[in-house]
């Protein structure tokens, strides 16, 4: 089994674009939207907003995938959900923080609406604004808090997935899909175990070194229980991301500039893009222009996003790699 998989790395920065132009051209206030509803253009970008289940099959294939190369033991938990705090927390934090200047910058100087009292900072810090009466900030962070989930439940699974009786792992993830049946509830990991599993199961074929034609098939029911229970979209984009990660044994690392700062695209693409349009929306009277300016929101967003992944997010990797795993 291989350590690094560029084929994941092209899938995040795919994500992670897909939901950037989804947001850039859905783009509205008060003065109306950027581009009108029926238009075509915003008709395509509207499927990227499903690149947001694209990275919890993506989390389920390399999570366990870095504990198997740590020796994970059960005792390790402390110091994993450490490691995976810092590496994900602090850039998160960060850009709460820059959502919450520019918040400020807004109502002081252009006499908008803060709407942000303490609690709802509390809430977001502990991702407890599922359970409570508060909305999200940044309506993306709430993938967030259930990535945050799956890693505690993988990590308490994780004596399955490595159990040397080689149907234990098998189980584990089939019981992992199934337990929708029994926590339907949207706010935890559960409803989407599917998703996350398809990743699982890939990694777990990619190990024992499984006839692709078998797992494709594994991951095709897989995708059919996700199908009745999320919708076709959901389950369609989850599909073909476990498929390409089965499938497509990547040599070069083609999208890895990007595909590294993915999530810092994730995380900032909202507030940077956002405020590009909001301020030069009058300037965009014709079609044309507000294509364009559309574009420019995500130009100057995945430009913002490297300065944010060198300052930020790249610093937060190296301190959480000094958090030792492995005993």
């Amino acid at each position: 089994m291989k350590k690094y998989y560029p084929s994941i790395t092209l899938l995040r920065g795919v994500a992670a674009m897909m939901v950037c132009v989804y947001h850039i051209f859905s783009y509205t206030d008060e003065r109306g939207s950027l581009l009108p509803l029926q238009d075509p253009l915003r008709k395509i970008a509207a499927y990227g907003s499903e690149g947001v289940f694209m990275f919890f099959v993506i989390s389920g294939f390399v999570i366990p995938l870095s504990l198997f190369q740590s020796n994970f033991k059960l005792g390790d938990f402390p110091r994993y959900i450490a490691r995976r705090w810092v590496r994900i927390e602090l850039p998160y934090l960060a850009a709460l923080l820059i959502i919450l200047v520019v918040r400020f910058m807004m109502h002081k100087y252009w006499n908008i609406d803060f709407g942000i009292d303490w609690q709802i900072i509390v809430h977001h810090i502990f991702y407890t604004i599922p359970f409570s009466n508060y909305p999200w900030i940044n309506v993306i962070f709430w993938t967030l808090a259930i990535e945050l989930q799956f890693y505690v439940v993988v990590g308490l699974l994780f004596a399955l997935l490595n159990s040397p009786k080689k149907w234990v792992p098998y189980a584990a993830i089939a019981a992992f899909t199934l337990s929708p049946l029994l926590i339907e509830d949207a706010r935890f990991v559960f409803h989407f175990a599917p998703l996350f599993a398809m990743g699982m199961y890939v990694l777990q074929a990619k190990k024992i070194d499984q006839n692709k034609l078998l797992s494709a098939a594994v991951i095709t029911v897989i995708a059919l229980f996700s199908l009745w229970l999320h919708g076709p979209k959901m389950a369609g984009v989850a599909y073909i991301s476990a498929l390409f990660i089965l499938l497509v044994d990547m040599k070069k690392n083609t999208g890895k500039w990007l595909g590294e700062r993915s999530y810092s695209l994730y995380l900032i693409h909202g507030v940077v893009g956002f405020h590009v349009i909001y301020f030069l929306y009058n300037f965009a009277e014709v079609y044309i222009l507000r294509v364009a300016l559309a574009l420019l929101g995500i130009v100057v967003a995945v430009a913002i996003a490297h300065y944010f992944w060198y300052f930020i997010e790249d610093k937060a990797r190296k301190i959480s790699k000094k958090i030792e795993v492995k005993k």
